[in-house]
C-alpha cells in the first residue's frame, strides 16, 4: 500500500484529521524518519538500476545513473555535469545558518523531546513491523502516542507542542 492510499485510508476512518495539530505531530513523528528512509533507499536503488539502450531515443544514455554521473565515459558521450558554483553554496549555507534553519528538523526540538519520552514509556516502536501490520505500519503506536500527547498537552501548566513554521516568501526574505 502507497503513503498516499495509507493516508486516504485512515483520514476515510477518522483515525487521522490532518488539520488536527496533534496528529500532524504524532504523524511526523511516527512517520517522517521511516519515509525519509524509504526515499533513500528508493534513491539508492534507482541509481544503481541500469537503463537500457533504446533505438528510438539516441539521447538516452544507457547505464547506471550513478556509475554515469560519477565516472562518465567521456570517449562515448559528452559529460553533463553542471560544476559546483561554491559562491553561491557559501550564500545559500549563509542564509540557513543566519535563519537558524534546520533542513531535517520536521519538528521542534522540545516536541522531539516530549513525543521521544512518551513513546518510550508506551513501550516504542517495534523493530519489525508485525506481518498483520504491514498496511498499517505502527498505526497502533500512532493512536497511542496521539493519547499521550492529548493527556500531556490537558495537564497544569504545560506548554503547548508545535510543529515548525513553514518558511515561505524565501525569495522577497533574502533580499
Amino acid at each position: 500500500m502507497s503513503v498516499q492510499h495509507f493516508f486516504q485510508r485512515i483520514v476515510g476512518e477518522g483515525i487521522y484529521e490532518p488539520n488536527n495539530r496533534l496528529h500532524r505531530i504524532a504523524a511526523l513523528f511516527i512517520w517522517m524518519p521511516r519515509i525519509r528512509q524509504d526515499f533513500s533507499k528508493f534513491v539508492q536503488l534507482w541509481n544503481a538500476h541500469p537503463i537500457r539502450r533504446q533505438s528510438n531515443r539516441r539521447h538516452v544514455v544507457p547505464g547506471k545513473p550513478y556509475c554515469l554521473y560519477h565516472t562518465p565515459d567521456v570517449t562515448k558521450y559528452e559529460d553533463q555535469r553542471v560544476p559546483l558554483d561554491h559562491d553561491r553554496l557559501r550564500t545559500l549555507q549563509h542564509i540557513v545558518e543566519l535563519d537558524g534553519i534546520d533542513l531535517d528538523a520536521y519538528l521542534s526540538e522540545k516536541t522531539m523531546e516530549v513525543c521521544t519520552r512518551l513513546l518510550e514509556e508506551l513501550g516504542g516502536l517495534p523493530s519489525v513491523v508485525p506481518q498483520q501490520e504491514r498496511d498499517t505500519p505502527f498505526l497502533t503506536q500512532f493512536v497511542q502516542l496521539l493519547t499521550a500527547l492529548a493527556a500531556y498537552e490537558a495537564a497544569p501548566g504545560c506548554t503547548p507542542l508545535c510543529l515548525l513554521d513553514s518558511h515561505r516568501g524565501s525569495v522577497e526574505h533574502i533580499r
